[in-house]
């Protein structure tokens, strides 16, 4: 288990939490950190994040025009995907005030980058995300949070270096919604199944928290969704 720091600030009262000014959170399991200066909202440091679906751990370098056109040829190679398919799964995080919309997903994604888990009868799906950040504290919800089958053994979350592709499909990657930032940012995730299925069970995984200095801890968060059927 990785262990993250982050710090956060909230305007007016803190309710629950019972304090003012910056407090300090230690999330198991997180992929970032987040720091604040005097009396503005967080600013995130974003720390080594794995590359997620069949690809090893590390940081995600950013990719070439040569691999971005690469992608764009893995994109347009092979079967298309399936016709979207709506959701309509709406996540509400009440500790940190965040709500997570899973609108929409493909299925059946041609892909060069992750053609291999492909061949061995898995599958790479697309998925819809809109958020609504709260505003009480500062981090971002990331695309890491995104897992697919949690809790069982090929368990795996968001595969990043499949965002050339996402891009080359004409489609907008989901970069981050900063809570500092406010607004309604959207875009498209990858997942990676090992092996496809009618169905799968998803979920957005926002670790558990320690605010530093106190016994106060926010707990993990999980919501789970369902990815239908193509």
């Amino acid at each position: 288990m990785t262990t993250t720091t982050a710090r956060l600030t909230r305007r007016g009262a803190l309710g629950a939490l019972g304090a003012l000014g910056v407090l300090g959170l230690t999330a198991c399991g997180g992929s970032g950190s987040v720091t604040t200066g005097g009396e503005g909202r967080g600013t995130t440091e974003p720390a080594e994040k794995g590359t997620g679906g069949s690809d090893d751990g590390g940081a995600t370098p950013a990719p070439s025009e040569d691999e971005t056109s690469d992608a764009a040829e893995g994109a347009s190679a092979g079967a298309g995907p399936s016709a979207e398919l709506p959701v309509g799964a709406e996540l509400r995080d009440e500790a940190l005030g965040d709500t997570i919309t899973i609108v929409s997903v493909l299925r059946d994604v041609a892909t060069e980058r992750q053609a291999r888990a492909v061949e061995r009868g898995g599958e790479v799906i697309y998925v819809q995300v809109a958020a609504t950040p709260g505003t009480q504290y500062g981090g971002s919800i990331t695309p890491s949070d995104f897992h697919i089958n949690p809790g069982q053994p090929d368990e795996d979350n968001t595969t990043l270096t499949l965002e050339p592709e996402i891009t080359a499909a004409g489609l907008t990657a989901f970069d981050s919604a900063p809570r500092r930032d406010g607004g309604n940012p959207s875009g498209w995730i990858a997942l990676v199944a090992e092996k496809r299925k009618d169905t799968y069970t998803a979920a957005y995984i926002r670790p558990e928290a320690k605010v530093l200095g106190k016994d106060t801890v926010i707990p993990e968060f999980r919501g789970e969704f369902t990815i239908p059927a193509a």
